[in-house]
């Protein structure tokens, strides 16, 4: 799945929407800095498990913290999966920019 579900997917527990496009906005900086080569992958991906773990907790206060932990971890994976995905795809897009082709293959 892209990186829009599952952001989408991560925040369906929240109701408020300028909590929600707070928190979606603060993981696509996340992932653009990472993308960039700003920030390293374990330091993207410990804060993207924060805020999973955070929006597990408050959505799911039933969980134990076990259980909130390992759905996090779940969740921070799928999402940088997902960003090493958008990162792959850019890349293969500016390659055939660079070309002054008009015809993409996607």
């Amino acid at each position: 799945m892209s990186l829009n579900v599952k952001i989408l997917s991560l925040l369906s527990g929240i109701i408020g929407v300028s909590d929600r496009v707070g928190i979606a906005s603060t993981i696509f900086y996340i992932c653009d800095l990472y993308l960039d080569g700003n920030i390293k992958e374990e330091k993207a991906r410990a804060e993207i498990y924060n805020i999973c773990y955070n929006i597990v907790r408050f959505a799911n206060f039933d969980l134990t913290e076990d259980e909130a932990r390992k759905k996090a971890r779940v969740m921070a994976d799928e999402i940088m999966r997902a960003v090493k995905l958008e990162g792959t795809r850019r890349l293969v897009l500016s390659k055939f920019k660079s070309r002054g082709s008009s015809i993409l293959p996607f």
